[in-house]
């Protein structure tokens, strides 16, 4: 099935098997829509609409992983981090529903635009791929962001490796929370009765 999951929902939608669809469509979301290997017999197989109907589920898990990833520059919260506040002054990321402080470079602005726009990047990710634990976290984009977190989290006890634990444990939790959104989008099949 993780081979050719559209290829399963078609024989599936065609035999009438919703849970074996289901499962198939939930595979698909693990491979960005341009990218699904499938054949024009596989599309000859599947009941008219079925194609339709696997293209939406997609998209509305799309949407939700989007939402759920909710990654932004903000000034309210609490650092997962150091557990202060974040304000005006001392700004930060959002992942999820989790926040992190994160340096913001105004002597270097085109830098912290592009570092921010692949950080932002990383949310259409999750867009195209809908699954929070089935898409590793760029590394690259990781280490843009610890790098930025870093001089602000410090305290007596600072540690590097504290920091990427901390850092490590906001992206897991975004990542749980984007599983979760994208299991509560309802599948339905209008093609099988």
């Amino acid at each position: 099935m993780k081979a050719s999951p559209v290829c399963i929902f078609s024989l599936a939608c065609a035999f009438k098997l919703y849970d074996i669809a289901r499962d198939a469509a939930r595979q698909a979301l693990h491979i960005p829509m341009e990218e699904w290997p499938f054949t024009s017999h596989d599309l000859e197989a599947m009941p008219s609409g079925a194609y339709h109907d696997l293209v939406q589920y997609y998209l509305r898990c799309g949407n939700a992983a989007y939402t759920a990833a909710n990654i932004h520059l903000s000034t309210s919260g609490e650092c997962a981090g150091c557990k202060t506040s974040l304000n005006v002054d001392r700004g930060g990321l959002a992942l999820g529903s989790m926040f992190i402080h994160i340096r913001s470079d105004h002597a270097a602005r085109h830098q912290y635009l592009v570092d921010f726009g692949c950080m932002l990047g990383v949310r259409e990710m999750y867009r195209r791929q809908p699954t929070g634990s089935g898409v590793p976290f760029p590394r690259d984009v990781f280490d843009v962001i610890l790098k930025k977190m870093v001089p602000l989290c410090r305290d007596q006890d600072y540690k590097w490796a504290v920091s990427h634990a901390r850092l490590s444990n906001a992206i897991e939790n975004m990542q749980k929370e984007i599983d979760q959104a994208v299991d509560e989008v309802s599948f339905s099949l209008t093609t099988i009765g």
